[in-house]
């Protein structure tokens, strides 16, 4: 993957939790007690994939085996990396619980949001076919 489209991904989940912060407060510093319920949605490939590819046969792109999350949740997650990724810190951010698999069989509660992403995904219907999560 390009190093522009590395910055891309951090300058935008950087300014979603800076949006998030903002509306969330009325002056620096403080936050406001609100009614309001919050609900996200995440769309990408492994760099947001809370384990969603465990739960596809076809694919081998697989992380629910150690190191994965041993550094943070102590198990493997099927996160691709050993510890939190970029949604679970908008998730803390915003207040939310962190994201199960939307493809967990176990995984009913929709309404904090839900991650879709699946590791290896592209924006063409072509990449990586029948081994990733993909909507049709």
């Amino acid at each position: 993957m390009s190093s522009s489209a590395i910055h891309f991904r951090f300058l935008f989940v950087f300014a979603i939790l800076v949006a998030l912060a903002n509306s969330q407060t009325d002056k620096p510093n403080r936050r406001v007690q609100s009614n309001k319920k919050v609900a996200m949605f995440v769309f990408g490939d492994s760099l947001f994939d809370p384990g969603n590819n465990n739960y596809v046969p076809s694919t081998n792109a697989r992380s629910n085996f150690p190191p994965y999350g041993e550094t943070f949740f102590r198990y493997p997650t099927g996160r691709d990396c050993d510890g939190r990724i970029l949604p679970d810190f908008a998730a803390a951010c915003a207040g939310l619980p962190y994201w199960r698999a939307y493809l967990d069989p176990e995984n009913h509660n929709f309404t904090v949001g839900a991650n879709f992403a699946s590791a290896g995904a592209g924006a063409l219907i072509e990449t990586n076919s029948n081994a990733v999560f993909y909507f049709s």
